[in-house]
């Protein structure tokens, strides 16, 4: 019997020194924290545990929650949103100019997130182009659809197709404030960010 306790203590001191090895501040912003140290936990330490928390999330959370500011990256939207499809070469060439010219995007997939209809009622207006002028015309989806039936279809049809199918919509779409352009142009493009 004795064997089996003293096999139990080895364990739990191996597993001790794992988490010793790590940082303290990882250790807290992971929350595995040992018993034995858990009990050493209280008052500043736990003050700090919450600070640590929001470090890490502030330092280190997903790309597209975060933006960077005068002051540094701070939690909420980009000032300019791209949707984007990964497979397309101009989406590709609109990136690379924006990335050449130092320009913080917050990048949406917009076969995963196509637009909503409440983005569609104020960037379609926006944009100067009509509703029918978003369609992806070059696309297999368009051509699925068919010529025919998308003359003879209302534009509310079509923004409920364009809200339905990111791979129907125009792209890439890029959104700055009451701005957005749809497809690449590095005239247009120079033009917001010249």
């Amino acid at each position: 019997m004795r064997h089996f306790v003293r096999r139990r203590r080895r364990r739990r001191a191996r597993a001790m020194n794992r988490n010793r090895r790590r940082s303290i501040g990882e250790l807290l912003v992971s929350g595995r924290i040992p018993g034995a140290f858990r009990a050493h936990c209280t008052g500043a330490l736990f003050f700090l545990s919450c600070y640590a928390r929001a470090f890490h999330l502030l330092f280190h959370a997903h790309p597209g929650l975060m933006s960077r500011g005068r002051g540094g990256r701070r939690p909420g939207m980009s000032k300019v949103q791209i949707l984007s499809y990964a497979g397309c070469s101009t989406c590709k060439r609109a990136l690379k100019w924006l990335g050449e010219r130092g320009v913080d995007v917050a990048v949406r997939p917009i076969v995963d997130e196509p637009p909503t209809a409440a983005e569609l009622a104020r960037w379609v207006p926006a944009s100067g182009l009509s509703v029918r002028r978003w369609l992806n015309t070059s696309g297999q989806s368009y051509r699925a659809l068919g010529k025919a039936r998308v003359d003879a279809a209302s534009d509310d049809d079509v923004t409920r197709w364009l809200t339905e199918d990111g791979k129907l919509v125009k792209r890439p779409v890029l959104v700055k404030g009451n701005r957005v352009l749809v497809g690449f142009r590095e005239d247009d493009y120079a033009a917001l960010f010249g």
